[in-house]
């Protein structure tokens, strides 16, 4: 058999459906699950078949996709430790995704016989699985542009149904005064004191409606997200800002569960996920301690790939060193998802001397957006007009009472003027600019004839960064800050445009410089490793041959 029992009750045990359970717990749930093997590009199920098992991974890879030909969509790339078709023991539907294996691959399947068996003893495998069901169902449906090409979503939550419910019972309150002040009118007679009494019911009663509709809308809106990479908190307060805080899971120091009454009461409560700087708080969600082992899962994952990945490294390392010229045939194990350089960007085309982003040798700057300058220069703007348009009424002869040389002589001094306030501005606002190279975050601002304020920060020294949209203004076009936690410090790219993807350039010069950082450092230590290996290699093939060189074993 290619998995023996031990393998499976590791992978159970690092399970979020599982990971609570005591290890005689696992044990004894093993037995549920049995071991079978595909080869590349075999099937382990169709979209459309009838459920009757779901599935984990133990080695190898699974490609989801959904529709056929043309029109095939893939879903993601499952690796060891993820499941898939928990809706066909969960509920008996239909599969509603293709499975496909990437070469030799292993998995466990549990059929609707042993789910039955396991949530007998276990009853909170169904509650964790109705979570999964309910999660991946609304990642499918909301698109997340700000997502790198081989990072996954593994959790999606909005806050709790129930939390949504309690909080619109304060617009009810609002709208049953509302109602008993429409009754008070009716049944007062006639007067201005109920007309007042009726206006003021029907405004309330209005008032409690909107606020009801906004509660709805804004409880819509926020998002909490685990990828394979960070803790992401997306917040949208409609017509007042939008922002994103995350985390990478790298920086992610301890994950706590908080409920109160209300939340015991009603399976509500909040995760705390504490980073080197502060915290980020997913608030009021449905199933704390699942969302919690989901990022705990992901954490030990992180762990456990790059502790692959460095393995394989050193293996190849001493083989080229002691002169191999092939690696020995792959064997069934675990894969590793190995992460993906950042992806390239298409320049975003510009307006000229309005250029808001540029790219050169590497270097990518940015500047406020333009909306700003024209808010900077609108007075003086609308002060040169004015004036030109004074002057053009009195050549016309509207304003005969103005002398003309005076008038000449007053209103093109006041242009003059005008117009150095004009350029004053327009360099001062293209002289603040915000620069992203492979290793820093760069703050230039440069008053014209005045000093400059340079600031920069090490990548490395990043923990956390979100952004944030303020106002319908800088929601319609789409500008706001992007905030960097260096250290204690907040270092700020004030009114960048399309302030997502300036975070997302971020993250993903970040992740490039730890991975190449990473990587620079597991080959010196490799090739220290390499060269005590050669070394011992030839210290061995000495005694071996008995070549004279005054080697003794030592002994007694």
């Amino acid at each position: 058999m290619f998995a023996d029992y031990a393998q499976v009750t590791g992978l159970l045990s690092k399970s979020v459906l599982f990971r609570s359970l005591k290890p005689e717990q696992i044990q004894g749930l093993a037995a549920e699950f049995e071991p079978f093997s595909l080869e590349d590009g075999e099937k382990a199920c169709s979209s459309g078949d009838h459920g009757e098992s779901m599935y984990m991974i133990l080695f190898g890879k699974i490609r989801l996709t959904r529709g056929a030909g043309e029109s095939q969509k893939e879903l993601g790339v499952l690796v060891p430790g993820d499941y898939f078709g928990e809706e066909a023991v969960l509920q008996g539907r239909s599969y509603i995704a293709s499975a496909t294996a990437i070469g030799k691959t292993h998995l466990l399947r549990l059929n609707r016989e042993g789910y039955a068996r396991i949530i007998r003893e276990h009853s909170y495998v169904k509650t964790f699985l109705s979570e999964t069901v309910k999660s991946r169902s609304l990642a499918r449906s909301k698109s997340q542009s700000w997502l790198t090409t081989s990072e996954r979503i593994y959790l999606l939550e909005r806050k709790s149904r129930n939390f949504l419910w309690i909080s619109l019972i304060k617009s009810l309150v609002l709208g049953w005064v509302g109602v008993m002040l429409l009754i008070f009118a009716v049944g007062t007679g006639s007067g201005s004191f109920q007309v007042a009494a009726g206006w003021l019911g029907g405004i309330v009663l209005l008032c409690s409606f909107l606020w009801g509709i906004w509660i709805w809308i804004d409880w819509g809106n926020d998002y909490y997200i685990v990828t394979s990479s960070r803790v992401v908190w997306v917040e949208k307060v409609i017509l007042l800002y939008e922002s994103r805080h995350e985390a990478p899971l790298s920086t992610i120091l301890t994950v706590g569960v908080d409920t109160d009454f209300w939340g015991r009461a009603l399976g509500y409560g909040d995760v705390g996920v504490r980073t080197y700087t502060g915290k980020i708080t997913l608030r009021f969600i449905d199933h704390p301690d699942y969302v919690s082992g989901v990022i705990l899962e992901q954490q030990d994952r992180t762990k456990v790939v790059v502790k692959e990945t460095e393995i394989a490294e050193l293996e190849g390392a001493i083989r080229r060193k002691l002169g191999y010229t092939t690696a020995p045939a792959a064997q069934a194990g675990p894969v590793a998802a190995t992460p993906e350089a950042p992806s390239k960007r298409k320049p975003r085309r510009s307006m000229g001397v309005f250029m808001i982003r540029f790219e050169q040798k590497g270097v990518v700057t940015f500047r406020k957006h333009w909306i700003l300058l024209l808010k900077s220069i609108a007075l003086p703007t609308l002060g040169m007009v004015l004036i030109l348009g004074i002057l053009a009424g009195r050549f016309l002869e509207y304003f005969t009472f103005l002398s003309l040389p005076v008038c000449m002589m007053v209103n093109l001094t006041a242009l003059f003027i005008l117009f150095l306030v004009w350029i004053y501005r327009y360099v001062d606002w293209r002289n603040d600019i915000y620069q992203l190279t492979d290793s820093q975050i760069i703050d230039i601002y440069r008053k014209p004839l005045g000093a400059e304020d340079k600031k920069t920060a090490d990548l490395d020294n990043i923990l956390t960064i979100r952004h944030l949209r303020r106002g319908i203004v800088s929601l319609i076009f789409n500008f706001g800050d992007v905030i960097a936690m260096v250290g204690t410090t907040e270092f700020t790219f004030d009114g960048v445009y399309k302030p997502a993807e300036v975070e997302q350039e971020i993250v993903e010069r970040m992740s490039a410089r730890k991975e190449k950082q990473k990587k620079d450092e597991s080959a010196r230590e490799q090739e220290r490793i390499a060269e005590w290996v050669s070394v011992y290699h030839k210290i061995e093939s000495e005694r071996k041959s008995g070549d004279g060189t005054g080697f003794t074993p030592k002994t007694g």
